[in-house]
């Protein structure tokens, strides 16, 4: 068994949580229209953030907090905030 094969690997602990992603997003929307997929990242993102920020961006299409448009086959995906009083009949 080689020196390498006998070490442990280091198990890095999840940097980035669902509700914090949520948020993330939310605060993007507040001001804005619109806000693109990539916007929500910095320069180099982690495979980590963006699936973590997708399953946050799922989860608020679910609640009904967010709709996403898509403007050509694998394009971009566009994010506009649902406005919640039009979804409870306000």
């Amino acid at each position: 068994m080689t020196e390498q094969a006998a070490r442990p690997r280091q198990i890095r602990r999840e940097a980035f949580t669902v509700q914090e992603c949520m948020f993330r997003i939310q605060t993007a929307l507040f001001n804005r229209k619109k806000v693109y997929f990539t916007e929500l990242f910095e320069a180099s993102p982690t495979r980590e953030e963006i699936v973590s920020v997708f399953v946050a961006l799922l989860e608020m299409i679910k609640l009904e907090r967010v709709a996403v448009m898509q403007e050509a086959t694998y394009g971009e995906l566009v994010l506009y905030a649902k406005d919640r009083r039009k979804a409870n009949g306000a």
